[in-house]
């Protein structure tokens, strides 16, 4: 059964990549070096399993392939063992690397992870290095799902796989938040509801607190009202669960990652959406799109989404704001193309009360049942704030 506090498995993830550590192949100073700085990380308690695992998997496998122990790594003006490593992993020059090298993004990966263990060497000459930022790439109109296909999504999906997929798109959650999210945690007063993160949840990365269900909260009340485990037989039930037993679980266990990834590979087959887009960080990304898109500023798009106020990972998605914006302008001057999809409502109904807002340009509620349609709205920003104040906590103004 899956563990609601660990759904991805990252502790279970980080006890093999330390036991591969023990087990590898490699100089024993390198594996002395890496399990002291693993340790240190662990004592210090601010690092999240998953980040833990990724470490020792990117050390351990420089150990393996480094001619020189890393321990040894020189680098001056006229030779450098950083350098000559990593061009010889990027142009496969390295025996143990493929012919035609290894991939920018995963050299990049290997670079970061390696800047740790030499900052904890006190390698001075590392902060002569430019290690850069991850190139984790931009997100373009093509990864998100487009109004007609959530549209269509949402046709062929039962109360639950709707729930799930409503909520993703309103709130923009990471898998791991979704997969950890207890009923007993979300709220709803009339057309406003919300939930908070499971503060015990693996692989939030920091995210914690409450946020709003928006437009979603229809849909996550009625598969409520038709859980299968909650509150009757289990109150500490997962807000996500099977609603069948199978082989390897049972009816009301907490669905896990390999149940969210199949759910939207079964709706994109039947809704006729290319199977491609069927990975559930794409409803995440359109999530993130339709924030901007709706202007809901920087700062708070981070807070939805569990980002840190430093996080860079919004500039990702400078080139949708920057299409969205050039758009907006042709269109203010009559320049629209015949075959732009100029219209980006999600509902031509509100999904609360069924009231049509086909017709209204833009609605940020329903005008029947004072549901929010979408992100762009004062309201909003009030409605978390409200919830954090009694909480005891705030988002500072920028």
């Amino acid at each position: 059964m899956v563990d609601i506090n660990d759904p991805k498995g990252y502790e279970d993830k980080k006890s093999r990549c330390l036991a591969a550590v023990k087990d590898a192949d490699i100089n024993n100073r390198d594996r002395e070096a890496i399990l002291t700085l693993y340790e240190l990380r662990e004592a210090s308690g601010e690092f999240e399993a998953s980040t833990q695992a990724t470490l020792l998997t990117n050390l351990k496998r420089v150990a393996e392939i480094t001619e020189k122990p890393i321990v040894e790594w020189e680098h001056a003006s006229h030779h450098s063992d950083h350098t000559e490593f990593f061009a010889s992993i990027s142009d496969g020059s390295n025996p143990n690397a493929p012919d035609d090298g290894y991939s920018d993004s995963y050299v990049g990966n290997l670079r970061r992870s390696v800047s740790v263990f030499l900052n904890h060497l006190d390698r001075e000459w590392n902060e002569d290095i430019q290690v850069g930022q991850p190139s984790d790439g931009q997100i373009t109109e093509e990864d998100c799902f487009t109004p007609d296909e959530t549209n269509r999504l949402f046709a062929v999906t039962d109360v639950r796989d709707s729930a799930i997929i409503a909520m993703w798109l309103a709130t923009g959650q990471r898998l791991a938040g979704m997969a950890s999210i207890y009923a007993k945690d979300v709220t709803v007063q009339g057309n406003r509801g919300g939930f908070n993160l499971n503060p015990k949840a693996i692989g939030l990365k920091g995210a914690e607190g409450y946020r709003p269900l928006l437009w979603s909260t229809p849909y996550v009340m009625r598969w409520l009202n038709q859980h299968p485990t909650y509150s009757h037989d289990d109150p500490a039930a997962a807000l996500f669960v099977a609603t069948r037993s199978g082989p390897n679980y049972d009816r009301g266990d907490p669905l896990g990652p390999s149940g969210f990834t199949k759910m939207l590979k079964r709706a994109c087959e039947r809704a006729g959406v290319s199977q491609s887009k069927a990975q559930t960080h794409r409803l995440r990304h359109t999530a993130i799109r339709r924030m901007i898109r709706d202007g809901l500023s920087d700062q708070w798009i981070k807070y939805m989404v569990g980002w840190g106020e430093d996080s860079p990972q919004l500039r990702r998605y400078g080139s949708l704001k920057d299409k969205t914006k050039a758009r907006d302008i042709e269109e203010h001057y009559g320049l629209t193309p015949e075959n732009e999809e100029g219209d980006h409502r999600l509902f031509n109904s509100c999904p609360a009360c069924d009231t049509s807002v086909a017709e209204l340009t833009e609605a940020s509620y329903c005008p029947s049942c004072g549901l929010p349609l979408s992100h762009d709205t004062e309201r909003m920003e009030v409605e978390i704030e409200n919830r954090l104040y009694a909480n005891g906590d705030r988002i500072d103004d920028e």
